[in-house]
């Protein structure tokens, strides 16, 4: 038995209407009528915004209570008509816009099934489709893009070693940073190179591309779990950041980092946290990251090798 059999079918065409539907008050999905006489519409407003539309002619007609002696309207021609009404310079009046008609099309359209109605005045207008104010979406609910938050860390380089290697790392224990490279990530991507300096600020130098290092060796047989590399980073700091202020970061940007930043660094093992420590600058010249913290949710108690 196929699941799709019991499923509601999206069709694509009612959806996008609803959601236009949503974004535009004063409107709704509706039928057109099959013996209406709609006329194809070029309308634009004192913005230069642009938008295609319907109109009904006949009803156009009432509402302005226009009457010719002795002739239905519906016995006009329509190129007649679309002469006579683009000379007039028509106007529509929806969302507190006024549009302005530059182009009628003398002949009658066929509309869809389904259409958005716009209750404009002096009579509503179909579409398909229709511009955005750019004021909506301040007006309408939801979070603006700009305000959405994006985890921003300055990493000081990694290293690698076995899982047997990690399984007794232990509060006061040295984690070597034995390729250190100092970047820039946004989630889980390196954006940039920086140089990091011990003065409480970082500063951003070129993109950061990224280059596939080659560990595997195929002459080599695994044949323990224990010996089963691990990834490790060193996380400088960690904060969040809006989409504007992630757009102004570029080469040659100072990023300042929180007081006492070399005292918080976080040691991710595979992406995920596993303990805390300081930053510490060995005789030989290396840098190391002293434990302080384990998390022992993640593999238990771990520990050793790049460890002293």
């Amino acid at each position: 038995m196929s699941l799709r059999r019991h499923l509601r079918k999206r069709c694509e065409d009612q959806q996008q209407l609803l959601q236009l539907h949503n974004r535009l008050p004063g409107s709704e999905v509706s039928h057109p009528a099959a013996d209406a006489r709609y006329l194809p519409l070029r309308l634009r407003n004192e913005n230069d915004d642009q938008a295609q539309a319907w109109f009904d002619v006949d009803a156009w007609l009432r509402q302005m209570n226009l009457h010719l002696p002795g002739i239905p309207w519906k016995e006009v021609p329509v190129d007649y008509l679309a002469s006579w009404l683009a000379r007039l310079g028509l106007n529509f009046y929806f969302a507190e816009t006024v549009w302005s008609v530059e182009e009628i099309t003398p002949a009658v359209a066929e509309l869809p099934p389904a259409a958005l109605l716009l209750h404009a005045d002096p009579c509503p207008l179909w579409c398909l489709d229709w511009p955005e104010d750019p004021l909506e979406r301040y007006r309408s609910p939801g979070i603006p893009a700009w305000l959405i938050p994006y985890p921003l860390q300055f990493s000081l380089g990694s290293s690698r070693l076995s899982l047997s290697q990690l399984m007794d790392v232990a509060p006061g224990d040295l984690l070597l940073i034995k390729r250190p490279e100092a970047y820039l990530t946004v989630g889980a991507r390196r954006i940039y190179r920086v140089s990091y300096t011990l003065n409480q600020e970082v500063i951003v130098e070129d993109l950061y591309v990224e280059h596939e290092e080659e560990y595997r060796d195929e002459d080599d047989a695994l044949y323990e779990w224990a010996s089963l590399p691990v990834e490790i980073e060193f996380v400088l700091d960690g904060s969040r950041v809006t989409l504007v202020e992630l757009e102004d970061i570029r080469p040659g940007a100072a990023l300042p980092l929180p007081q006492d930043a070399e005292k918080n660094m976080k040691i991710y093992l595979n992406k995920k946290l596993f303990a805390r420590g300081e930053l510490v600058a060995l005789e030989n010249g290396a840098l190391a990251v002293e434990v302080n913290h384990v998390n022992a949710g993640l593999i238990g108690n771990m520990g050793a090798s790049d460890a002293e």
